[in-house]
């Protein structure tokens, strides 16, 4: 294990802590923070006001679907207001082509900005190019 240890200890320890974690989780041990179990205060003091779901709180249609069809999401969804994460694409919008496109060329040319060509042609042509951005 000490041999494991010296090559990369930040993933190594990293591992052997998730390994913890999950023989924790599947002993017969107290659940904890790892289980779901909430140990924020600050979590317990908006459980517990009437903020979210006081005695006044009329519940829509839609929260009761939601809780019924998990109450685990409810949860996330209506008191601690979580929202999924978009999933990420390989597919590259117009918008994010152009501006990279920008940044690419204003680099390119910002370098090469100070240049002195021998063909008066040349430097022309690379002034009209840095007018255009």
């Amino acid at each position: 294990m000490a041999a494991c240890q010296r090559g990369r200890p930040a993933e190594t320890a990293r591992t052997f802590r998730s390994a913890t974690i999950e023989r924790t989780r599947d002993s017969f041990q107290p659940l904890d923070e790892f289980d779901g179990v909430l140990t924020s205060p600050a979590i317990h003091l908006l459980l517990r006001s009437d903020a979210l779901f006081g005695s006044a709180h009329k519940f829509s249609a839609g929260q009761f679907g939601d809780y019924g069809e998990c109450p685990l999401r409810f949860f996330l969804k209506r008191v601690l207001r979580l929202e999924a994460l978009d999933e990420p694409t390989e597919d590259v919008q117009a918008l994010d082509l152009g501006l990279l496109a920008h940044r690419v060329l204003s680099e390119f040319f910002g370098q090469r900005r100070n240049i002195q060509y021998h063909d008066g042609r040349q430097r022309t042509d690379l002034q009209r190019a840095l007018g255009c951005l």
